[in-house]
């Protein structure tokens, strides 16, 4: 509940869990523009964990966000940024009987291209993540992914997370 990220990036993150591939390759007829992602950002995004949203998507998740689309946008790919979608979510790893504990960041890279109107999420391909967040299946609670759409604070998003995580619904 104390948690420092936006409404918007909330639902970008729930939305590429959902849209998350596991990617071997592309298309030949798609090969030039994916290498070209690549010389620019460089990160394959033809292959791993990665999601692609669309402007479409994303614009229909601004809800109360404020300012212009793109200053949006913007402020999810700033890694300085609080809205940031680099730096908000890891996967805890803590071992008692060693005495070890860290962390694993869940994504590793972000582009948005203004001109095809695409975001691309590219997620770790640590052992640890792609178990975590490919192919959910058991130990997470079933949320009403609509509804969540449609929350207007994250404070509310936030809320329904946590009550459904607690009564495993």
């Amino acid at each position: 509940s104390l948690g420092k990220t936006s409404l918007l990036s909330n639902k970008v993150f729930l939305t590429a869990l959902l849209k998350l591939q596991d990617r071997n390759g592309v298309p030949k007829e798609e090969a030039d523009y994916y290498r070209q992602l690549e010389k620019v950002s460089g990160t394959d995004f033809s292959r791993g964990l990665v999601a692609e949203l669309s402007n479409s998507d994303i614009r229909k998740y601004m809800g109360s966000e404020s300012g212009s689309y793109y200053d949006n946008i913007k402020e999810l790919m700033d890694p300085q940024s609080p809205k940031s979608l680099l730096k908000q979510w890891v996967v805890m790893i803590k071992d008692t009987e060693s005495g070890l504990y860290g962390s694993t960041a869940i994504i590793t890279s972000t582009l948005y291209d203004e001109k095809e109107g695409k975001l691309y999420i590219k997620f770790s391909s640590e052992k640890k993540i792609r178990e975590e967040v490919y192919n959910l299946k058991t130990n997470y609670s079933n949320l009403d992914y609509v509804l969540m759409m449609k929350y207007r604070s994250v404070y509310t998003y936030r809320m329904y997370e946590l009550i459904m995580s607690r009564i495993g619904y």
